[in-house]
């Protein structure tokens, strides 16, 4: 083999062992970009999102802001309607008690990263509900694009308020709510006027309601003697004797019930004679009224009265003369 050939394989092999070191560093650089492990035994995790937003293979995977591991796979769960997301981590890193998988950007660049934290820390967040064993909750923050998306509507509808609001505040509305203001003033103070002119009768309330409370407190004191009147009482025997006596006075009342009943007995006789008699009296003045027997005669005879009054005069005329000459009428001769 000539110097030329040796030269030309020499320069051969530099060339194979140049790609061959550029695979092997683009390999490796490739597992290591992606978190391989390379010979370390790593835990696969599995979460299920609803959507993953900007995730893919290799995103890394925190855990209280360190990284832990990285994303491994991301496919579609046989319904359609989650996205799994398989994660290989360190498995001596021991997980939250309630463990969750919250996907976010990881800075502006469009870059995201994966955490798993405890479901307290997102309290709002609407995290899926695992279909199956094994998988975690999971749940996707908003990225900048739907921020914006959502700022622009958020500014849409500021926009429509302020057109809103400058159409119903417009001058006249501005005079009325002074108005309204003005007129608020005068309420106020016509009600502080008002409760201070009522203070005096506050005031006279309160004392009555204090004297009341004072009577009520004697009533109740006296409530309280007679109660304790009544308490010994009973308990000094006199009950007994108090029953006793409000027995014999019922006795007694019976006793005058019979009597008033006897009485009213005795009454009704003594009424139904003095209707006879009333009955007998209504006959004779009936009788004499009309001119029957000796009464009704004389009742009715105008001569005889004539006669009775002029005997009672000749009468009179003769008392008269004898108290004046009595000697004329009596003579009285002594021995």
């Amino acid at each position: 083999m000539s110097r030329v050939e040796r030269r030309q394989r020499r320069n051969d092999v530099r060339v194979g062992l140049a790609i061959l070191a550029a695979v092997a560093i683009a390999t490796f650089g490739t597992l290591w970009l992606k978190g391989g492990a390379f010979g370390r035994e790593e835990r696969e995790l599995r979460a299920q999102f609803r959507e993953v937003g900007q995730v893919i293979d290799g995103s890394r995977v925190k855990l209280r802001g360190v990284e832990i591991g990285r994303v491994s796979a991301i496919e579609f769960h046989p319904s359609g309607d989650f996205v799994v997301v398989a994660m290989d981590v360190d498995p001596d890193v021991p997980l939250p008690s309630s463990p969750v998988v919250v996907a976010s950007p990881e800075s502006f660049f469009g870059d995201w990263q994966v955490e798993i934290t405890d479901r307290s820390r997102y309290p709002q967040s609407e995290f899926t509900v695992p279909v199956e064993q094994g998988l975690l909750p999971a749940y996707a923050l908003p990225d900048v694009g739907q921020l914006a998306g959502v700022a622009d509507r958020i500014a849409e509808n500021l926009a429509v308020l302020s057109d809103r609001v400058e159409l119903a505040f417009t001058e006249e509305t501005a005079i009325r709510v002074r108005e309204a203001i003005n007129n608020l003033v005068e309420v106020t103070q016509g009600l502080t006027d008002l409760v201070q002119r009522q203070q005096g009768t506050v005031d006279d309330l309160a004392s009555d309601l204090s004297e009341m409370s004072e009577t009520l407190g004697q009533t109740v004191d006296a409530m309280n003697r007679v109660a304790l009147e009544v308490e010994t009482a009973l308990a000094g025997g006199r009950t007994q004797a108090i029953v006793d006596n409000v027995a014999v006075a019922t006795e007694r009342m019976d006793s005058l019930t019979a009597a008033l009943v006897s009485v009213s007995g005795d009454f009704g006789r003594t009424m139904a004679s003095a209707d006879t008699a009333l009955a007998a009296i209504a006959d004779v003045l009936t009788a004499v009224n009309e001119g029957e027997g000796t009464a009704g005669l004389l009742l009715r005879d105008t001569t005889l009265y004539g006669r009775v009054v002029r005997s009672t005069e000749l009468l009179e005329l003769l008392l008269e003369d004898v108290r004046r000459n009595p000697r004329r009428y009596i003579n009285l001769e002594i021995f």
